[in-house]
């Protein structure tokens, strides 16, 4: 918290993301991220991979966000140039009003989403949340819960643009996994050619292939980080 506050009077100097990837959560995008970030003309979020700004922290200022970035024109050790600068934070893609935040402060955003299959990314994240002190039901008490503990959730998060819902963010389990709604919101957002949606196995199943295609999609050069 402290490194951010020094960093506020250069806010203004410092980059913005190019690229955002915006879920789904428990679907290999931190392990996107650090693909990304391996390469020469790629930089990030000072500390971390996600600044959750366009979903739970709205209430800061656009100086708090960009105090999280390096400053323009930082050079990238071993690289040319920072063509790309990005940050991925899972809940983006299905907070009901991140999406339209992002396209509004980063007009030039282009945005990546992982789809992994609904039923592994619902136990993967209940079990991610059992792990966190988020979650104490079981799986399925869980999945039964679940419809009641979203109730009116997403509807006060639209009414008030700085609430927050424990239940909307970490109690979600099959929610989330419903895609189509979350996909058009995308496209109806943004052009075609600055969203790409991966499906997790290509992610894990062919990793070089589909590094490239994320590369191609940001203009940026081939390259392995292995």
């Amino acid at each position: 918290k402290g490194a951010f506050t020094l960093a506020r009077p250069t806010a203004r100097l410092r980059r913005v993301p190019t690229f955002v990837i915006v879920g789904a959560q428990r679907s290999g995008t931190t392990s996107l991220y650090r693909y990304l970030l391996a390469h020469p003309d790629v930089t990030g979020v000072r500390f971390g991979k996600g600044v959750h700004w366009f979903d739970t922290g709205y209430d800061r200022s656009f100086d708090w966000y960009r105090a999280h970035f390096p400053l323009d024109g930082t050079r990238v050790p071993g690289g040319s140039r920072e063509s790309q600068c990005g940050e991925g934070s899972p809940y983006y893609m299905f907070h009901p009003l991140a999406m339209a935040r992002i396209v509004e402060r980063l007009p030039d955003v282009r945005v990546i989403a992982v789809l992994r299959d609904p039923v592994v990314r619902a136990h993967s994240q209940w079990a991610h949340e059992v792990a966190r002190g988020y979650e104490h039901l079981d799986f399925r008490a869980a999945l039964e819960a679940e419809p009641e503990r979203l109730r009116g959730e997403e509807e006060r998060l639209r009414r008030d643009p700085y609430a927050t819902s424990h239940a909307h963010q970490h109690q979600s389990y099959v929610a989330r996994g419903q895609y189509a709604l979350q996909v058009e919101r995308m496209h109806e957002l943004l052009p075609a050619d600055r969203v790409l949606v991966l499906p997790f196995q290509e992610l894990t199943g062919k990793a070089q292939e589909t590094y490239d295609r994320v590369l191609a999609f940001l203009g940026l050069a081939p390259f392995s980080p292995a």
